[in-house]
């Protein structure tokens, strides 16, 4: 009698006999037979003795192994796919740590693929869950930690030299990937739990990355430069749920500033308007946000405490720096118009900062302290579960 069996179990049906051997190497009297046993289910025979299963490359191998060790004690071994399909447990193989996961690769919503200095992991969900799950942030993160921006639900925080972006991403919302300096790295996978779930942790000081998959399917991502793996691990359990949304309203504007873009989620938002290729953003946030190293002056909006950094020279707008129109082809073949502007960095453009009720602003914008303390105190803030 023979029986089909995958590539993959048989695999594992020869792993399990080299792991039977290979650890009992030192029992030199142990003995090894095939296909000695029945196997019943509930009373209905599945395999019968001496039937063997058929691989997908025509040869035959041995639908169970019986091991005699020194004492006369037997141990009977079938192929481990043959029991996750007997017992109705799902059974994955991750080639890269080389485990066999039983009863969890059902739970996961992504996949992980290593190529090269690459790690990738992929949704197996084709339509997105965005507007029906919660919105997830980096809460009460130790000091000096602070958030540097926040664009399209991906927040980059700073510490000096050492940094960190951080992404919440739903299922079905795509891939996420690393790509490391060395395949090493990439495959330096080390097993840890994060928050009671397991996680995956690859790297080093110098570059890392933490991931993570909760029950809903979110996938949390946490990629790092010069962070110690403990710290990474400290950092990650602050992650929490964010049941508000945050937005804003601006009321006056500069004459000639056209609003661009604007992308909430995770206790922040941000608003980015343009003049003559030159950025204007606004970022709110419930984190304290990264600010100037430079001297600062202390300024006031709506009779609040606020800060204000000066630039030794602030360039005009000139009336033939506009901006930069570019086509974009999509992956469906369609083409869109993508418009480039100018953003200044905070050691050379003017920043205004403060904080309303718990949520911290930060203007920053090629113009004098007046104006821009003008836009502040027009700006009108809202929250909505």
């Amino acid at each position: 009698m023979k029986k089909n069996l995958s590539s993959f179990s048989a695999g594992l049906l020869t792993g399990a006999l080299l792991l039977s051997i290979g650890t009992t190497a030192l029992a030199t009297s142990g003995r090894v037979s095939f296909n000695f046993s029945n196997v019943a289910l509930h009373g209905e025979t599945k395999f019968t003795a001496g039937s063997t299963i058929t691989a997908p490359n025509g040869q035959q191998i041995p639908s169970t192994i019986l091991y005699t060790d020194d004492a006369g004690g037997k141990t009977n071994y079938l192929p481990i796919r043959a029991v996750s399909d007997l017992l109705g447990v799902e059974i994955g193989y991750d080639a890269v740590s080389k485990t066999i996961l039983l009863g969890q690769t059902s739970n996961r919503h992504w996949t992980r693929s290593i190529k090269g200095p690459q790690v990738r992991y992929q949704s197996r969900n084709d339509t997105s869950t965005a507007e029906t799950m919660t919105a997830f942030r980096l809460s009460t993160l130790p000091e000096p930690w602070k958030l540097d921006r926040s664009e399209n639900g991906v927040q980059w925080y700073r510490n000096g030299d050492a940094w960190i972006m951080f992404r919440a991403a739903l299922p079905g919302e795509g891939d996420c990937s690393k790509t490391f300096d060395s395949v090493k790295t990439a495959q330096s996978i080390q097993q840890i739990t994060v928050q009671n779930h397991p996680a995956e942790y690859y790297g080093n000081q110098v570059s890392s990355l933490l991931v993570w998959e909760n029950e809903d399917g979110v996938l949390f991502w946490l990629s790092a430069g010069n962070v110690s793996k403990d710290e990474l691990q400290q950092i990650a359990h602050c992650v929490k749920p964010e049941n508000e949304e945050m937005n804003v309203q601006m009321n006056w504007m500069p004459e000639g500033y056209t609003r661009m873009t604007s992308y909430g989620g995770g206790g922040n938002y941000t608003e980015i308007w343009e003049k003559k290729g030159q950025a204007l953003e606004l970022i709110c946030s419930a984190s304290p946000l990264q600010l100037p190293e430079r001297q600062s002056e202390s300024v006031q909006v709506c009779g609040l405490p606020a800060r204000f950094w000066h630039v030794d020279f602030v360039e005009d707008i000139a009336s033939d720096d506009r901006p930069i129109h570019r086509p974009v082809e999509l992956d469906d073949g369609s083409t869109i118009t993508v418009t480039q502007v100018h953003h200044g960095s905070m050691n050379n453009t003017p920043v205004l900062y403060w904080e309303k009720n718990g949520t911290y602003f930060r203007l920053m914008a090629p113009l004098d302290q007046n104006t821009m303390i003008k836009i502040a105190e027009n700006i009108h803030e809202t929250q909505s579960a």
